[in-house]
């Protein structure tokens, strides 16, 4: 395997309203949606679209939701052979706004039900990356920490964004083990109090080998403790859609697979998102549209030699 992944994942809500209720107050909601979320599903499908084999650890539920998960994943090529089955449903978060503002609720649904003797342990040690996106609960967090425990020679990959609600004391214990943290300036900046600079050298100086960033001006960097790897800055719409930070995770993590320099690989993060952009439908890029489009020389970088191998 590839890249096995891991973290919170399930169905999202979306509800609007005209106004927040304030305490004891009703409201009519005027729009209803749902779609998935988690950083797992979405890296491991656009990986997979890369030609990367890619699995998922984790439970879900016996409800209809967790029936769609499981074939949105399947039809992507994404191996659910490690997915356990739980009474009750996915995980779940609900998004209420009215526009100005929001507040979600979370519910860890089956999320928190998976166990240590649920997880093959042989599969994430002989797959070459691990990808943490999230954790339900305090309980898959801890889950998480007794996993790389047990690392051997597997990458450990990290989406940062996703545990912005955690202390750097809750973390500490992963990034003594992670070697490549992704995050936005923003997170950075709010999780450390430091600025970009200072507050990456924080987290390297933990034990983070990597840090991709992607940056308020639209652009991306991965930094380690020998200096910025910068790529040029991206369409800012491109930034916006859904699933682009997923996209630029796959980029990079697909140029790491290939042996790719830094400044390439945040190149083919930053191609991603614009590739996934463009798209029709929220698609992400096939391996043979990223290495076409790599074909072209990297703007803002310099000259770099890179042979779009098929």
């Amino acid at each position: 395997m590839d890249l096995v992944s891991f973290g919170d994942f399930g169905i999202l809500r979306d509800i609007s309203v005209q106004s927040l209720p304030k305490a004891g107050e009703s409201t009519a909601v005027s729009a209803e949606d749902s779609s998935l979320y988690g950083s797992p599903v979405f890296v491991s499908l656009a990986l997979s679209r890369l030609g990367l084999e890619t699995g998922i650890i984790g439970a879900l539920g016996n409800d209809t939701e967790s029936a769609t998960i499981q074939n949105v994943l399947t039809e992507g090529g994404v191996d659910v052979s490690e997915i356990r089955k739980k009474r009750g449903k996915v995980a779940q978060r609900i998004s209420v706004s009215d526009g100005s503002q929001t507040f979600t609720l979370m519910h860890p649904g089956t999320g928190s039900d998976l166990q240590i003797g649920d997880v093959n342990l042989d599969l994430i040690n002989s797959s070459n990356y691990l990808f943490f996106g999230g954790a339900a609960d305090e309980k898959q967090l801890w889950l998480q920490k007794q996993l790389i425990s047990g690392l051997d020679s597997t990458v450990l990959a990290f989406n940062l964004d996703e545990y912005s609600d955690k202390g750097l004391e809750e973390l500490r214990a992963i990034f003594q083990s992670v070697y490549i943290a992704f995050t936005t300036e923003e997170t950075l900046t709010g999780l450390t109090g430091l600025d970009l600079d200072e507050g990456a050298k924080m987290l390297i100086d933990e034990g983070c080998r990597l840090l991709a960033v992607l940056l308020t001006d639209g652009g991306a960097t991965i930094i380690n403790d020998g200096g910025e790897h910068v790529a040029r800055s991206s369409v800012q719409e491109a930034w916006a859609r859904s699933h682009a930070h997923d996209a630029f995770i796959a980029g990079v993590l697909f140029g790491l697979h290939k042996g790719e320099e830094l400044d390439m690989c945040a190149e083919m993060g930053c191609r991603m998102v614009e590739l996934h952009a463009a798209s029709e439908g929220d698609q992400f890029p096939t391996r043979e549209e990223l290495l076409e489009s790599m074909a072209a020389p990297p703007a803002g970088i310099g000259d770099v030699d890179f042979v779009a191998e098929k």
